[in-house]
C-alpha cells in the first residue's frame, strides 16, 4: 500500500454487486461515453522534494490518514480499499505481455529502487494474522464491517470463530427453514488447526513511496461456514476464562494417578489424550472487530511502519541471494556467464556441465544468438554427436571421458558403456530394458548415462529420451546428417570389436571351466578332447538344441522382428552379456551353449527358430507375446494376414477387424488392436507394415 497516494485526488471505485452470475471471470461494465465539457485546467501543485532520512514521522502519517478520510466522505467506500476492507497494494496499471526469453538478451534497465525495511513485530502484545476465505469468491465479500457480531480465538491452537448476522434478504433466505433450525447467526470457523510453529515464512508489506516495510505474519487461518445448526441437539460450548484453571487441576490429578510408572506406550497414549483434552477445553478468548476505517486500525497501521533504521548485515552475495529466491534447475554456469565466453569455449563448457540431449534450434537461439548456424555446426561437429533418429545433439564421449586414462579399466568401461547407449539412441528414441542387459562391469556405467539422457518408464519396461525429437534437422542440413551417419558406422565397428574380444574371452573361459576330456559339442555323451572339436557345420549338440529356444525368445523379445542374421548376432551378444556372470549360474551355461547353435547348419537352426517364432517371408516374429499373452489369438490372425499378402504386405484397420471377427467370433476393441499391431508392425502412410527386422530404425 502506498500512503503517498493519499495526497492525490482519487476516484471512488464502484462497489461490486453482491451476487455476480457464475462465470470464470466477472464481466467488466461497459465504459460510458465521455461528456464533452471543457473546464479550465486546475493548477497542479508541484510535489515537495522528499526530505532526507529514512525515519517516517507519526505526525505525517496521521495527517495523511485524516486527509484521506475527508476525501472519502461518510457514504462512499474507501477509495484505496478492496471489497474486503483491506487497503489496496500498489500495482502497475497496464501489465506487459513480454516474452522473458526474448528480453533476456538485453540488459534490464533499473526503473525504480525500493529500500526494504524489516519490522520484527508490531508490539510485544500483538500478533499478525491473515484470514483466508477459500469458499468465498473475491467479488462476494462477507461484509464484516456491517455483519460481524463477535470474534473468538484460542491462542494456543490459533483456532478462530467469527459470528455474522444473518442476511434476511427474502431472495436468499428461507425464513421457515431458519426458524425450524433455530438459526440466529452464521458462524465462520477454522476447519483445521494451524501449525504451532512460530512464524509462517510470509510477510505483509506497507509501501510508502520508495520504502517497503515488511512485517512477518504469525499465523494464517482459513475460515469456512460452520454447519453446526444442521446437527440436532448440538451446541458449540464456549468456555469461560476459568476453564484454564480447571484444565491445570485435571492435568495435575492425572500426573498423580500415573506416578506408578506406566510403560512408554501407555505414557505416549495418555499424553496424546491429555493434549487433545486440553485443546478441547481451552477457553475461547473474545475479541472485538474494528473496521479498517477506524482510528484503532489506523494506529496499528502506523505501527507496521518501522520507526528505526539500521542496516541488515547480509552474509550472502547478491548473486547467491537471487539464486536462493529463484534457484536454477541445472547446476551448470548461468546463461549470462556462458554468453560472455567465445563460441567454442562456450559450447564446450555447456556440453561438459550439462551433458543432455539438445535441439539445434535451442542451441542457436539461446547460446549462439550472435553467430550463424554454420559457425555453430562447426563447433558441434568437433565436440558433439548427432543422434540420427531424433535429430538431437549430445556431447562426445571423449569430451566427457578423455583418453588420458585409458590404462584404467573402469575408465574404458565407462567410455564403452556410454557409446553403447548413444548407439542405441541413434537408432531409436526408446530403448527396452532387455537391451541393457550387459556385463556387470558395464551395467552400472550404462544406467549412469541413461539417467542423464532418458527417463525410465516401468509400465512399459523401457527408457525414453527426455528431449523431444527434432525431425527438421535432417531436412535443413542433409550434408551434416550424412557425415554424422558415417561417423556412427565407424563407431559401431569399434563397439563390435570391443564386444567381440569380450565374447572370445567369455567363451574361452567357459571352455576352460568345463570338465576335462568333455566337448561342449559332444553328441549323446560322446567323449572327445577339446582339440578334436570341429564347430563349423557340425550338427548341434543336445545341450545346444535344448538351450536355443529360450535364448531365441530373448533375442526376439528385444528386437520384436528379426531376420536370420540378426538372430545369429543376437545369440552372440547374449553370450557376451552373460559371460561375465558367475560360471556356477546354470543360465549362463545355457546361454553359452545356445551361442554354439550359430555354427550349426542353417536348416537346423531355422528349425529350432520356427518352434517359437513365425516365419513371415524370411522375418521372424514370436508366436506368443511375453507381455500380452492374452492377445495371442489376435496376434495369430495378424500374422496369417501378413503371410497371405506377400513380402510387401500392407494391412488396413478394417480388414484386421473383419478377419478378427471371423476367427475369434467377436468384435475386438481398439486397445487390444493397438497392442498387437504396435508390437511388430509400424504405421506408414495409411496402412500397417511389418518392421524391417534388421535391427535398424523402422
Amino acid at each position: 500500500m502506498d500512503l503517498d497516494d493519499f495526497d492525490k485526488p482519487s476516484q471512488v471505485a464502484a462497489r461490486p454487486s453482491r451476487f455476480v452470475p457464475r462465470s470464470s471471470k466477472a464481466k467488466p461494465k461497459p465504459k460510458s461515453e465521455p461528456v464533452v465539457k471543457q473546464e479550465p485546467p486546475k493548477p497542479v501543485p508541484e510535489p515537495e522534494p522528499e526530505k532526507p532520512g529514512l525515519k517516517p514521522k507519526p505526525e505525517e502519517l496521521d495527517a495523511l490518514l485524516a486527509e484521506k478520510k475527508e476525501e472519502e466522505g461518510t457514504d462512499g467506500a474507501p477509495k484505496n480499499e478492496d471489497s474486503n476492507g483491506g487497503l489496496k497494494m500498489e500495482t502497475d496499471e497496464e501489465p506487459k505481455d513480454d516474452d522473458p526469453m526474448e528480453e533476456d538478451d538485453v540488459e534490464d534497465a533499473v526503473v525504480r529502487e525500493i529500500d526494504v525495511f524489516f519490522n520484527p513485530h508490531i508490539d510485544d502484545n500483538s500478533l499478525l494474522y491473515v484470514l483466508q476465505y477459500p469458499l468465498r469468491p473475491w467479488w462476494r465479500p462477507y461484509e464484516l464491517e456491517n455483519r460481524c457480531e463477535e470474534v473468538r480465538l484460542k491462542p494456543a491452537t490459533s483456532e478462530m470463530e467469527i459470528d455474522l448476522s444473518l442476511n434476511l434478504d427474502p431472495k436468499n433466505y428461507d425464513e421457515d427453514c431458519g426458524n425450524r433450525l433455530k438459526m440466529t447467526k452464521q458462524t465462520l470457523y477454522t476447519t483445521w488447526k494451524p501449525t504451532r510453529t512460530t512464524g509462517t515464512g510470509y510477510a505483509v508489506g506497507v509501501l510508502m513511496g520508495d520504502k517497503l516495510h515488511l512485517n512477518p505474519i504469525d499465523k494464517v487461518v482459513q475460515l469456512r461456514p460452520s454447519l453446526e445448526h444442521l446437527k440436532s441437539g448440538s451446541s458449540r460450548r464456549k468456555n469461560s476464562v476459568t476453564g484454564d484453571a480447571e484444565v491445570k487441576v485435571k492435568l495435575e490429578e492425572s500426573r498423580q494417578e500415573t506416578s506408578s510408572g506406566p510403560s512408554k506406550k501407555q505414557t505416549k497414549r495418555m499424553e496424546s489424550s491429555t493434549e487433545k483434552k486440553t485443546e478441547d477445553e481451552e477457553s475461547w478468548v473474545p475479541l472485538q472487530y474494528h473496521s479498517s476505517e477506524s482510528d484503532f486500525s489506523a494506529k496499528y497501521l502506523r505501527r507496521m511502519v518501522g520507526q528505526e533504521s539500521s542496516p541488515i548485515q547480509f552474509t550472502m552475495s547478491p548473486y547467491d541471494y537471487v539464486n536462493s529466491l529463484c534457484p536454477r534447475t541445472c547446476k551448470g554456469s548461468s546463461r549470462r556467464f556462458l554468453l560472455s565466453l567465445p563460441l567454442e569455449e562456450r559450447i564446450k563448457k555447456l556440453l561438459v556441465e550439462e551433458p543432455v540431449a539438445r535441439r539445434f534450434s535451442d542451441l542457436k537461439k539461446y547460446f549462439a544468438p550472435d553467430h550463424t548456424g554454420e559457425e555453430l555446426l562447426d563447433v558441434l561437429q568437433k565436440h558433439a554427436q548427432l543422434l540420427l533418429d531424433s535429430g538431437l545433439w549430445v556431447p562426445k564421449t571423449l569430451l566427457l571421458y578423455p583418453s588420458k586414462d585409458m590404462k584404467d579399466r573402469d575408465h574404458v568401461a565407462r567410455q564403452t558403456a556410454r557409446n553403447y547407449v548413444l548407439n542405441l539412441f541413434r537408432k531409436n528414441t526408446v530403448i527396452s530394458n532387455s537391451q541393457l542387459n550387459l556385463p556387470q562391469n558395464h551395467k552400472n556405467h550404462v544406467y549412469e548415462s541413461m539417467k542423464i539422457l532418458a527417463v525410465s518408464r516401468p509400465s512399459s519396461q523401457d527408457w525414453k529420451l527426455k528431449e523431444k525429437s527434432d525431425k527438421s534437422f535432417k531436412e535443413l542440413y542433409p550434408d551434416i546428417f550424412k557425415s554424422q551417419e558415417q561417423n556412427w558406422e565407424r563407431m559401431e565397428e569399434k563397439l563390435a570389436n570391443a564386444f567381440k574380444a569380450h565374447t572370445d574371452r567369455g567363451v574361452k573361459n567357459a571352455c576352460m571351466t568345463s570338465k576335462p576330456g568333455k566337448s561342449l559339442n559332444s553328441d549323446k555323451g560322446t567323449t572327445k578332447s577339446a582339440s578334436d572339436v570341429q564347430i563349423g557345420g557340425r550338427t548341434m549338440s543336445d545341450e545346444t538344441r535344448a538351450a536355443l529356444p529360450e535364448a531365441i525368445k530373448e533375442v526376439l523379445q528385444e528386437h520384436k522382428v528379426c531376420n536370420f542374421r540378426l538372430i545369429c548376432e543376437g545369440l552372440r551378444r547374449l553370450a557376451v552379456r552373460k559371460s561375465s556372470l558367475p560360471k556356477v549360474d546354470p543360465k549362463t551355461k545355457r546361454v553359452i551353449d545356445a551361442a554354439y547353435g550359430v555354427d550349426a547348419p542353417q536348416h537346423e537352426l531355422q528349425k529350432v527358430i520356427c518352434q517359437v517364432a513365425a516365419d513371415i517371408h524370411g522375418l521372424y516374429v514370436l508366436k506368443s507375446s511375453p507381455e500380452h499373452s492374452e492377445h495371442d489369438r489376435l496376434r495369430k490372425v495378424v500374422i496369417d494376414l501378413l503371410c497371405t499378402k506377400g513380402p510387401d504386405a500392407k494391412l488396413k484397420r478394417g480388414e484386421v477387424f473383419e478377419a478378427a471377427k471371423i476367427a475369434l467370433e467377436r468384435d475386438i476393441n481398439t486397445n487390444e488392436y493397438n497392442k498387437v499391431m504396435n508390437d511388430f508392425c509400424v504405421f506408414k502412410g495409411s496402412a500397417w507394415i511389418l518392421k524391417s527386422g534388421d535391427g535398424g530404425p523402422n
